[in-house]
């Protein structure tokens, strides 16, 4: 299994997108229109996929246990709470190591 990223080819991924663990692109583009296409478009020509490549082993985790072998989607993976990205880790303070990088150099910045 690969994890892919399915979006609006039109809107682009800033604008939503899902998670989806398929053996192939043209898998994971069934099972998002299958399972989650409302929340991304509603025409199957729009729909778009990204293999996720690098840094994507904590994407795992979010996997159903159960589903391990079968291809399906997370409409709504764990995000960022500052800039509501996904596709990095989240940190203990619900942040994507950018969001963090930030928050820690305004802190130096402006000390409480």
């Amino acid at each position: 299994m690969k994890p892919y990223m399915v979006f609006s080819r039109c809107c682009g991924s800033r604008e939503g997108a899902c998670l989806v663990f398929a053996h192939n692109r043209q898998e994971a583009c069934k099972v998002a229109w299958k399972e989650c296409y409302w929340e991304i478009t509603d025409e199957w020509i729009d729909v778009d996929v990204r293999l996720l490549k690098e840094n994507t082993d904590w994407l795992f985790t979010l996997s159903d246990p159960a589903k391990v072998d079968t291809a399906h989607c997370i409409s709504v993976p764990v995000s960022c709470q500052q800039c509501n990205k996904w596709g990095d880790p989240i940190n203990h303070e619900g942040c994507c190591p950018d969001c963090w990088d930030y928050i820690q150099a305004q802190r130096k910045d402006n000390p409480i």
